[in-house]
């Protein structure tokens, strides 16, 4: 399978979904966890969530799926009846995991900083309006009393 986004530019991600795992997410979707090949080694993650099941069914439904499928059902039923089938790395659900709990927690931790950092500088800035109005008031304090 090959994935394309405007963010690649010309390259596209080739993947193979007999070398993931799926297993069950708390939501009630379904979570795939795999390796990118080419042309870089990526891992990634696929949540299907309960609200795409339509979805998914109006793609699985549609002619252009319905045909591919008929024209590799020789392929497919060799794959599920293979006893060698690929197996997925091992612990990759796993390190896939915590790569995504890490890269999303540090992503909410910087969100939240960027959002405290405003409300920071507007402080910095009253704070120093507040001294250099203090400082005019006395250095005019100064100036009457030396008059």
């Amino acid at each position: 399978m090959k994935i394309w986004s405007r963010g690649l530019g010309r390259r596209s991600l080739e993947m193979d979904f007999r070398h993931c795992t799926v297993s069950r997410a708390d939501d009630g979707g379904v979570v795939i966890c795999g390796v990118t090949r080419a042309p870089v080694t990526w891992e990634f993650r696929i949540e299907i969530e309960p609200g795409d099941a339509a979805g998914l069914a109006t793609v699985a439904t549609q002619r252009p799926t319905l045909r591919y499928l008929a024209s590799s059902w020789k392929k497919i039923l060799a794959h599920l009846l293979s006893k060698n089938k690929i197996q997925p790395e091992e612990g990759l659900e796993n390190r896939v995991r915590q790569a995504y709990i890490q890269v999303m927690e540090g992503a909410q931790a910087r969100r939240k900083r960027q959002l405290r950092a405003p409300a920071a500088a507007a402080r910095q800035r009253r704070a120093a309006s507040r001294a250099i109005e203090e400082h005019t008031i006395s250095s005019a304090a100064t100036d009457q009393k030396t008059r």
